[in-house]
């Protein structure tokens, strides 16, 4: 297995994405004609692409390459579902598990840009304008 010294870090290339899936298929029909359960070992992925470690190449199965995930906007209906589920947890895991398609990447991005715009918000309610303007009225 490479080195942390010959892992690349940075974004991903095409090439690298299709060997990690070309990879992760020949591991998966291996174990298939084994009969065993398709167990992803990403050590013998990262061996295989030998430009990323194994949680490099899990990470970006999981968040980019799997076709599973819904790469859209959230709707409407997931924003909410977040929200209220939010007042019960902070895993991204567990909620992402309550919404089909999306991954705990996704939701935690979600929740940082919710809390970056009601930042945003207090600090232009708390600018000085908005104070002089609320004391003249």
């Amino acid at each position: 297995m490479p080195t942390n010294a010959q892992n690349v870090k940075g974004p991903w290339s095409s090439d690298e994405d299709s060997l990690l899936l070309n990879s992760l298929e020949e591991i998966l029909q291996s174990a298939q004609q084994n009969k065993k359960s398709p167990q992803i070992s990403w050590t013998a992925v990262a061996r295989k692409v030998q430009t990323r470690s194994s949680k490099q190449c899990r990470e970006r199965y999981i968040n980019h390459l799997d076709f599973t995930i819904k790469k859209g906007p959230l709707t409407e209906k997931e924003q909410n579902l977040i929200r209220r589920l939010q007042r019960k947890t902070t895993s991204y895991a567990s909620i992402a598990n309550k919404l089909p398609g999306r991954t705990p990447l996704q939701v935690k991005n979600f929740i940082y840009r919710e809390k970056s715009k009601e930042s945003e918000r207090i600090k232009s309610q708390m600018s000085i304008s908005n104070i002089v303007n609320s004391i003249n009225r």
